[in-house]
């Protein structure tokens, strides 16, 4: 099985070199960071302007529906 040019044999063996080389604890950091600034990223985008100003406008349909339906049933 080829990747490209370089073979799965070379690929395993350039990261146990790596491994060995960086030692694990800081490749297990290094995943950290990158995984932490993926998370903020798209907590950003989530809690952008737009997204929250359509929450607000979802949340603003939600109680008309509830107080149409609330007058309904005390009529």
């Amino acid at each position: 099985m080829e990747y490209g040019f370089i073979g799965l044999p070379e690929l395993l063996f350039f990261f146990v070199i790596l491994i060995v080389v960086v030692g694990p604890r800081r490749i297990w950091r290094g995943y950290k960071v990158i995984r932490s600034w993926v998370v903020g990223f798209f907590q950003r985008l989530r809690s952008s302007k737009t997204a929250r100003q359509g929450k607000s406008v979802l949340r603003g349909l939600g109680r008309m529906i509830a107080y149409y339906n609330r007058n309904r049933e005390e009529e």
